[in-house]
């Protein structure tokens, strides 16, 4: 009688485990349903419309504000050029942090923080809000820095891509050898994308001149490029190699030659020709 208790006790006990593992993958059905659900869009969709609608914007600008000016022509051929420009790159070699899922609101809050405000400085310029640039030297001097930013950064970031790619399909990098990308655009400099975002974005910023405009490209500087630098730098401490390529790079600006005393002199002949062009 006791063994047949004892063989009731535990089909009793498995039978309760079983409807309680049943429930316990209903239950996670459901949340990753919802999960799933909620994160309907990839952060390059965000991303992509914006770019994608640009060059529109700007050009139902002009024709709306009657504003064909110089200033507003050279504004948006530059700015509706990159948007292009994102876009033949995300199809050629993307960006696979972009390719995360999102849900509604975090693709709202995108626009709200960062996407949205770009759309300001053409507006600025097109309205009128701020005074006529006719300086033909601050306004073609803006479009040379921008042809300059966006080719180092389309370049380092196809560089980065490339690089990537080849070591997965070698399986070239391991936990125990990871990969540290230390030459070509990144031999002097940690992040030549992200200084040539920067700097693309600086002179949309100067070519609008508007404080508005300042303050959208900093604030976008502080809580975005930042941020992600300092991170990539803790990245890059725990590869092999650090202690030299730190030595040889600056985070952001490049390290003339790998020398200190090189980038003194470069950068103060660069300043001082700034200065003696805008003022001859």
């Amino acid at each position: 009688m006791q063994r047949k208790n004892n063989n009731k006790d535990i089909q009793a006990n498995l039978e309760n485990s079983r409807l309680n593992y049943q429930e316990t993958e209903a239950s996670s059905e459901v949340i990753n349903d919802k999960t799933t659900k909620g994160q309907t869009l990839k952060i390059y969709q965000a991303i992509n419309l914006q770019k994608a609608m640009m060059p529109v914007y700007l050009v139902g600008l002009m024709y709306y504000y009657g504003n064909f000016s110089d200033q507003m022509i050279v504004y948006s051929i530059m700015h509706g050029s990159y948007g292009l420009l994102w876009i033949i790159k995300h199809f050629t070699f993307p960006d696979k942090s972009f390719e995360d899922p999102i849900s509604i609101f975090g693709a709202i809050m995108i626009w709200v923080l960062v996407l949205g405000p770009y759309l300001v400085p053409g507006w600025i310029i097109a309205s009128g809000y701020s005074q006529e640039i006719t300086d033909k030297k601050w306004i073609y001097s803006n479009l040379v820095v921008y042809i300059f930013s966006v080719s180092v950064m389309l370049c380092s970031d196809a560089q980065k891509s490339h690089i990537l790619t080849i070591y997965r399909q070698f399986n070239l990098s391991t936990k125990e050898k990871p990969l540290l990308i230390n030459n070509g655009f990144f031999k002097y400099t940690r992040n030549p994308n992200y200084l040539g975002e920067m700097s693309l974005y600086f002179t949309f910023a100067a070519l609008s001149n508007h404080w508005i405009s300042y303050s959208i490209i900093f604030m976008t500087w502080a809580i975005v490029l930042m941020p992600g630098m300092a991170k990539k730098d803790e990245s890059l401490m725990r590869k092999p190699g650090w202690d030299q390529y730190s030595q040889q790079s600056w985070r952001l600006i490049p390290k003339i030659n790998g020398s200190l005393r090189d980038s003194i002199i470069f950068y103060s002949i660069s300043i001082t020709s700034i200065i003696f062009f805008f003022k001859a």
